[in-house]
């Protein structure tokens, strides 16, 4: 059909070996590779392998934690900040006065209030990526172990850096290994009355990862002419 419509318009084969084709490589799909991770410890800032006198939290892929569709290959390591919502409305900017340089996010969904309050992840992490964020964490959902899919556009802008969905039950361990041992419910009503990041350092609590990407690559036929 396309070789038709080519011809009745007059155009001229400039495809490869004079036809009206060429083929044009492109991202089919996208999925995690093996050496994805993610960890949490306390007790040693440089380090978030286990060892004396230190606490660890240790996930599953796919249970504990999900790539977002939009995250970025890399990795990361830095101390832990709880952001609250995350949000900026209203004149309210809740990064205003602190350096997220090479630390690493943690956000809830959303907004705490109206949809004024609201803004979407992908926003948040550009907002965390100009600040100098190695990494952003999202909880999930209100569930205890509620995932999105990974289901990205294999044409989709990625973020810049590693984006993870993590469930509010991994949440909830982490802030017990900080010493404060809130749940969900508690952390969500914390976030809606301060609504600004604050550091989970008491007991020095980092996180440390890697988002792997696999890229599976397609030869498709392109119309060309002239």
């Amino acid at each position: 059909y396309l070789v038709q419509q080519f011809s009745a318009m007059g155009l001229e084969p400039a495809g490869e070996d004079g036809s009206y084709f060429s083929r044009v490589e492109v991202t089919a799909a996208v999925r995690w590779g093996p050496h994805t991770d993610l960890g949490f410890a306390s007790g040693d800032p440089e380090s978030v392998e286990s060892g004396p006198g230190k606490g660890v939290v240790f996930t599953a892929q796919g249970m504990d934690y999900a790539v977002a569709p939009f995250s970025s290959e890399g990795e990361f390591q830095g101390g832990v900040l709880f952001g609250g919502y995350c949000t900026q409305a209203a004149g309210q900017d809740d990064f205003s006065k602190w350096d997220l340089k090479g630390q690493v996010l943690l956000c809830l969904r959303d907004g705490p209030f109206t949809p004024a309050f609201r803004a979407s992840d992908q926003y948040k992490v550009f907002r965390a990526r100009s600040r100098g964020a190695a990494a952003v964490f999202f909880i999930a959902g209100r569930s205890e172990r509620e995932l999105p899919a990974f289901a990205p556009s294999p044409q989709a802008e990625e973020a810049g850096l590693p984006v993870y969905y993590v469930t509010a039950d991994l949440a909830a361990r982490v802030f017990q290994l900080s010493g404060e041992g809130a749940k969900f419910a508690a952390i969500q009503q914390q976030a809606s009355r301060r609504g600004r990041p604050r550091p989970l350092r008491r007991d020095g609590v980092r996180a440390g990862g890697a988002v792997e990407l696999i890229r599976e690559r397609q030869q498709l036929p392109n119309g060309v002419g002239w």
